[in-house]
């Protein structure tokens, strides 16, 4: 699946597929292998696991994957 444009949300986001545009507000941030996002992502809590092309930014805990490239 592919989502073109900015994903806010108060709850678990996980992605599998590609998010071009930013993810906000959300208490959690699921990035499976598989999954790319490409814009800044603004979560209380981050598990990255494929590739962010952009900003992390996390109020609690950010956490990297062997799997995991971050450009940002």
């Amino acid at each position: 699946m592919r989502i073109v444009g900015d994903v806010e949300s108060s709850g678990v986001i996980k992605v599998e597929g590609t998010i071009e545009g930013a993810v906000r507000g959300a208490r959690q941030v699921l990035l499976g292998r598989s999954g790319v996002i490409h814009g800044d992502v603004h979560a209380a809590d981050a598990v990255v696991g494929g590739q962010v092309v952009g900003s992390i930014v996390a109020s609690e805990r950010v956490e990297l994957q062997a799997t995991a490239t971050v450009e940002g």
